[in-house]
């Protein structure tokens, strides 16, 4: 096994172990309000390894920092919770406290990113890539099983 396959197994393990106690911090600062639990728990799950894959902590991405790492983590967030849950640019905004055209262009930004031939944001975003679609596959199972 070759050491970036190590590192996901770990990092995979760390995020489902961290699983057990986001199920009860989600309850008290819901993202997504009006909608149920596991959006919620999910989008707080994909804003934390954005924010770990940064260096940076989950109240800076959430909140109105605008240094370069916590803007990347920010729209590497933004960018998994589109594409991992059934939500509008204007749901994420709020979400985030921005704007529904703040949102847009953070998805483009970093669609930009994740589609350049080299870089270390392009390495960085495909490895998200990989981490959010198997905890996400995780988290929808053990909610269904459940509910």
């Amino acid at each position: 096994m070759t050491t970036a396959c190590r590192n996901y197994d770990t990092r995979l393990r760390d995020l489902e172990r961290d699983v057990h106690h986001l199920k009860t911090a989600h309850q008290r600062r819901r993202f997504f309000p009006a909608l149920g639990a596991s959006p919620n728990l999910i989008a707080s799950q994909l804003i934390a390894i954005a924010a770990r894959a940064y260096g940076v902590s989950i109240i800076e991405v959430r909140g109105r920092t605008r240094s370069t790492a916590v803007a990347k983590a920010r729209y590497a967030a933004i960018w998994l919770i589109y594409h991992h849950l059934d939500l509008s640019t204007k749901q994420i905004g709020r979400a985030f406290d921005r704007d529904h055209s703040t949102v847009i262009h953070a998805l483009q930004t970093t669609r930009r990113r994740f589609d350049e031939r080299s870089g270390p944001d392009r390495e960085i975003l495909h490895d998200l890539a990989r981490q959010a679609a198997g905890l996400v596959e995780v988290l929808r199972s053990e909610l269904n099983r459940n509910e």
